[in-house]
């Protein structure tokens, strides 16, 4: 498969605005519908609403873009699939559990109990907020080999699975709303974007030249739909289908946008960043929390502050421990063996 150098920056712009998104969560939910802040501070958190989804876009189109050329062994792929993220997915889970026991002052009264608790999040994601996209990538990653066979039957196949998996998700998302949060950790729940970025691989070339052709339309078409997801006046008037529509037309067309306009600056040396970003990812909302907490204790509570330094503090401390880690395993010695036994 030949890089497609522009998921690299759409990463950049994906994990950016998870930590944004992640960071404004406070204010949205502390302050008062009634403050002027609050209207600010929502169309923020609204208009990264991408955030999520551009992973899952990024992750159809890459898989797809590898193997659709070459045959594709189920068991090679989920073996490498699975060990690429299931390792760091339960030491992470480990590490939450034991940062919400702390946050909420509560301890198990036995190993038993704890064992069952661990059980139940690895296999909900719910640990922590952020946690449900490994288990919903996994489950994407399960369904993937027969995926990319159907949608290699034609424009029919791709059109229909497009179709069943957008109506999919907004009965989902819509019927789901307000239930157990375990329920978000199911795929079809962001279904429709692993499918478009499958179908998306399969035309790329043409996209790519229809994206720089209209980027003036597609820019606008943007803006539209960011009014429509980000201004609450807006969103919040909207029936609850017609709302998840919205987030979802709005984070495909945000996708393109950022894909087109990402052939000018990907590439430009930022290869530790890309590497790091599954890292910051999982790390980021323990860095959210301890940064939040730290200026609390010195008094500070303006709004503004607190979201900026947790956005800089949740990109850069992530970037910083990754670096450091990897600088570290380049000098350790390689193991050397006895061959005397």
């Amino acid at each position: 498969m030949a890089w497609i150098k522009e998921l690299d920056a759409l990463r950049l712009v994906g994990i950016a605005a998870v930590v944004l998104l992640h960071a404004t969560a406070a204010p949205v939910a502390g302050l008062p519908p009634t403050a002027p802040a609050w209207a600010v501070y929502w169309f923020l958190n609204r208009a990264v609403s991408f955030a999520a989804p551009f992973f899952f876009l990024i992750s159809g189109l890459a898989l797809t873009a590898s193997h659709r050329e070459r045959p594709l062994s189920c068991r090679r792929f989920w073996r490498h699939r699975f060990q690429s993220i299931l390792p760091a997915y339960a030491v992470w889970t480990v590490v939450y559990l034991f940062y919400a026991a702390r946050i909420e002052g509560r301890r198990w009264n036995t190993a038993l109990s704890f064992l069952g608790e661990l059980a139940g999040k690895l296999l909900t994601g719910r640990a922590f907020g952020h946690l449900y996209f490994c288990v919903v990538l996994l489950q994407l990653y399960l369904l993937f080999p027969y995926l990319l066979a159907l949608l290699q039957r034609g424009r029919s196949w791709q059109g229909r699975l497009l179709t069943a998996a957008l109506l999919l998700q907004v009965i989902w998302n819509v019927k789901t709303a307000g239930l157990n949060r375990a329920w978000a950790s199911v795929f079809l729940g962001y279904g429709v974007y692993f499918v478009a970025g499958c179908v998306a691989a399969l035309h790329l070339e043409v996209l790519t030249q229809v994206g720089r052709k209209r980027q003036a339309a597609l820019a606008g078409l943007f803006v539209l739909l960011l009014a429509v997801v980000a201004v609450p006046q807006v969103s919040l008037a909207l029936p609850a289908a017609l709302r998840q529509l919205a987030v979802i037309l709005y984070a495909v067309v945000a996708f393109w946008l950022f894909f087109v306009l990402s052939a000018g600056w990907a590439g430009r040396g930022w290869p530790s960043l890309n590497r790091a970003v599954f890292f910051i990812y999982l790390a980021h909302p323990l860095v959210l929390g301890w940064t939040g907490f730290l200026l609390a204790s010195m008094g500070v509570e303006r709004h503004l502050v607190l979201v900026g330094a947790k956005l800089v503090a949740g990109l850069v401390v992530p970037w910083l421990v990754y670096a450091g880690w990897q600088r570290l395993e380049r000098r350790r010695p390689p193991l050397r063996y006895d061959a005397r036994g």
